[in-house]
């Protein structure tokens, strides 16, 4: 869900992954409390725009339901490794998830 509300190269909720964990940092995103690492406006901006997102995700999961990636999954696409520290979380995806682990020359046959 964490990656969901969050963009890719997102530092904020970087920081607050790798200072608190993952569940930490989603239970902190709609707690009332400053988050650790981040000053009073970037944790509230930071709550803020989560919280936004929240109610979209909520909303499109009761519409459209959607599958998700992780790292460790066979499927991910291992391109997005490059990325490194800015690299997602996680991966939404929609369809058939092999295809993003497929040579692009084979995701349109």
């Amino acid at each position: 869900m964490l990656s969901h509300l969050s963009e890719p190269g997102d530092e904020r909720t970087s920081a607050v992954v790798r200072r608190a964990g993952a569940l930490e940092a989603l239970k902190l995103a709609e707690s009332p409390l400053m988050v650790p690492g981040l000053n009073d406006a970037d944790s509230l901006l930071w709550q803020e725009q989560l919280a936004a997102k929240a109610r979209d995700l909520r909303y499109e999961i009761n519409t459209d339901p959607a599958g998700v990636l992780v790292p460790r999954d066979d499927d991910w696409p291992t391109s997005l490794n490059d990325l490194r520290a800015r690299a997602p979380l996680a991966i939404w995806v929609a369809g058939d998830a092999s295809l993003l682990s497929r040579p692009a020359y084979e995701r349109y046959w």
